[in-house]
């Protein structure tokens, strides 16, 4: 055999990928907590608010995670060619 094939390999570095979504977890956790004491104090304007704020914050939440896994997959796609 003229050529030895030796396996690739790929190490991703996740650290701000993971920092990211820890901060945006902790953002919506205290935004939980605030849309809590407006549900108490029957603030029915910033409860909806905080509402409205935690689902998008979910939403980017699932579309950064859609995003690295398909980035993720591409460039290991390229790396088996």
């Amino acid at each position: 055999m003229l050529f030895k094939k030796f396996p690739i390999v790929v190490v991703f570095d996740e650290t701000s990928f993971e920092d990211l979504i820890f901060s945006l977890r902790r953002i919506k956790n205290n935004i939980n907590q605030l849309a809590r004491i407006a549900e108490q104090s029957q603030d029915l304007q910033a409860l909806r608010a905080m509402t409205y704020s935690v689902q998008m914050i979910e939403k980017y939440e699932k579309s950064f995670h859609k995003y690295h896994k398909t980035k993720k997959a591409r460039l290991l796609s390229k790396v088996d060619e």
